[in-house]
């Protein structure tokens, strides 16, 4: 399962707010999969920090997740973003 969220990253000593979330079933879908989630503007706080999140989970256990941050609002306005994901537990490749 592919686990898309957008969430406000902005709140100190606080894990982040989810504003929205898609889950995508991963059998049948090429790559990449495409994905579009829409958040109402009166969610987002004044100093929010808005970044799009990834993983791909299989029966509740974490295999794959986005390592990097992605920003989904610049200057308040949408941006495009493609989200690469890494195997949880692989060593990093030199």
């Amino acid at each position: 399962m592919l686990i898309i969220r957008v969430q406000d990253t902005a709140r100190a000593d606080a894990p982040a707010l989810t504003l929205a979330e898609q889950r995508i079933g991963l059998a049948g879908n090429p790559l990449p999969i495409p994905f579009k989630l829409t958040v109402d503007r009166d969610l987002i706080g004044k100093n929010a920090q808005i970044t799009v999140t990834a993983r791909i989970e299989r029966k509740g256990k974490l295999l794959f997740i986005n390592d990097t941050i992605h920003r989904a609002l610049v200057d308040g306005q949408p941006r495009h973003v493609d989200l690469k994901l890494k195997e949880v537990g692989k060593p990093p490749t030199r």
